[in-house]
């Protein structure tokens, strides 16, 4: 089994021409993070030795987050109807919590 080399993620770099001017092997992409800007680097090598290296820019920032939108206001109609729903839940409740009667009350009460 052979041990490859593994790359960090990004070369941190001080400047883009220290990016340009790091050596790069044939076939080999580097991904370099400029520590004094907000860039990254991306340098690739093609596989003969004697093309030229192709560099690129890109910038990047933080993105912020997108805005909630505002709650769709209630109209009027919904509040009626979970007013009447809430009542009609309140008396069953209430129904609910009346005390049973004995059989003597409901005897009396024949």
């Amino acid at each position: 089994m052979m041990n490859y080399y593994q790359q960090p993620m990004m070369i941190p770099v001080r400047s883009e021409i220290e990016a340009q001017n790091y050596p790069i092997a044939p076939g080999v992409s580097l991904v370099f993070k400029d520590e004094n800007a907000p860039y990254i680097y991306v340098k690739t090598m093609g596989l003969s030795q004697f093309d030229r290296p192709t560099f690129e820019r890109y910038r990047y920032e933080l993105d912020s987050p997108a805005p909630t939108p505002a709650p769709a206001p209630v109209s009027n109609d919904v509040i009626m109807q979970i007013q009447s729903e809430l009542s009609e839940i309140v008396t069953r409740i209430e129904a609910l919590e009346k005390p049973k009667r004995t059989k003597k009350e409901v005897i009396v009460d024949e």
